[in-house]
């Protein structure tokens, strides 16, 4: 069954606030998940959270930096809830998931390819 994932483990937390940006407008108004508003909202303003975090942080503070993590943190678990809340209600529905802004997960038969070597 096709789904989508969150590939952001050891990215760094402007690729996360990228994805995180880019679900939230893909998600916003979405006809095929009426039901996550909620969650899309929450994921916004992590979002912002986030991105003021960064821009804090840039001074080296230690503090700064601890906050920092932690909006990142918060961003990352909105991102895996959405995540599997679209995978749940999508049902393997490739046109809704598409819509998510979310990457779909590569098949097993992706995966196994091999390229031969002349």
């Amino acid at each position: 069954m096709v789904k989508v994932v969150v590939r952001l483990r050891g990215r760094s937390a402007s690729a996360k606030l990228d994805l995180s940006r880019f679900v939230f407008s893909q998600m916003s108004g979405n006809i095929n998940f009426p039901t996550l508003a909620a969650q899309t909202t929450a994921l916004g303003s992590a979002a912002d959270t986030l991105e003021s975090a960064m821009t804090e942080a840039r001074t080296g503070d230690h503090e700064a930096v601890g906050l920092k993590e932690l909006a990142e943190g918060v961003v990352m678990e909105l991102l895996a809830k959405i995540c599997d809340s679209i995978n749940g209600i999508a049902a393997g529905d490739k046109a809704k998931l598409l819509s998510c802004g979310l990457p779909l997960r590569r098949t097993e038969m992706a995966r196994s390819r091999t390229i031969d070597v002349i």
